[in-house]
């Protein structure tokens, strides 16, 4: 059985596209779109991994992964922003991340591998706009890859 994905993202073109290239690559995948909505989703799915942005109304991601994480300790964590508010937010749940003894789950360029950043882009310079939702995807994948590894 593949493992199970849960993507979580406020703006709902960009879960259901992550959602589709994982689903692509042969990963089981729920979508969500609010944290407590990711919370329920959570208790029918059963995660591999929690794949959440971080700056959501309500419930941020970092507060969904502490409460993934309680309930389905096993659950690996993917927290992704392109905001810079995120930094705040990150220091201080960081702490309250380490202090419970789980691995900090922040931003992509911490799992994955640097060769990738660097053929991608070179790809992009290359090609252009054309080939940048397929980058995204390999970004992804890579990452996500990674994460499970």
């Amino acid at each position: 059985m593949p493992p199970r994905i849960l993507v979580v993202d406020d703006e709902r073109s960009i879960a259901d596209s992550v959602a589709e290239i994982i689903r692509r690559a042969g990963y089981e995948v729920r979508t969500a779109y609010t944290g407590p909505g990711a919370v329920s989703a959570a208790g029918s799915f059963d995660p591999n991994l929690l794949r959440t942005d971080v700056l959501m109304p309500g419930m941020n991601g970092f507060e969904l992964a502490l409460q993934v994480k309680q309930t389905y300790p096993s659950c690996r964590l993917v927290l992704f922003s392109g905001q810079a508010a995120t930094a705040a937010l990150a220091q201080r749940f960081g702490r309250e991340f380490t202090s419970r003894g789980y691995n900090f789950p922040l931003f992509p360029s911490q799992s994955i591998r640097p060769g990738c950043w660097k053929s991608c882009r070179n790809r992009l310079l290359k090609q252009g706009d054309k080939v940048s939702l397929q980058l995204g995807g390999d970004i992804i994948l890579e990452h996500l890859h990674a994460s499970l590894a």
